[in-house]
């Protein structure tokens, strides 16, 4: 039996470039698999900036390992880059974001966007999720020994008992 598999999406719609405010953040957050996510676009001195944030809290030590597909697309173009990052926190290091600082100069979108039927610039990223540890959804039951007396069958799967 296959295992599925832990894929989501996230996108962000900016209606037009030369319209986005200096040093403000444009973002999106969702939670998938039990852990929230962030998309952010930002025009800083004309520059864009693009990442994916993981707002799984600081506390504890958790990894996830992803494969991670930027793409931004405009009315008539669109270009993508496919990466393997981690995201993890522990006492020695801590890695929650991934993207580009200077991924773009906001000019080079305008002239390449605005002035067609569709000026909007689509930015997306399609995340594989390949592992995770120490985060995600908590058990919604408990198998320990406070209910050991209501079971009668012991079933153990990858070295844990339920």
């Amino acid at each position: 039996m296959g295992t599925s598999k832990r894929e989501f999406s996230m996108k962000l719609v900016v209606d037009s470039i030369s319209s986005m405010e200096d040093g403000r953040e444009y973002s999106v957050t969702e939670e998938h698999f039990g852990v929230p996510w962030k998309i952010k676009v930002l025009n800083l001195d004309g520059s864009l900036s693009f990442f994916l944030y993981c707002l799984q809290p600081k506390n504890g030590t958790w990894s996830i390992e992803t494969i991670l597909e930027f793409k931004v697309s405009t009315g008539i173009d669109s270009f993508s880059s496919k990466h393997k990052r981690r995201y993890q926190n522990s006492d020695r290091d801590s890695q929650i974001e991934w993207g580009w600082s200077n991924l773009v100069s906001a000019q080079r979108m305008v002239d390449h966007s605005e002035g067609r039927n569709n000026s909007e610039t689509i930015f997306e990223i399609k995340v594989e999720i390949k592992s995770m540890t120490g985060c995600g959804k908590e058990n919604l039951r408990n198998f320990d020994e406070s209910v050991k007396e209501c079971s009668d069958v012991v079933l153990v799967v990858k070295d844990r008992e339920f």
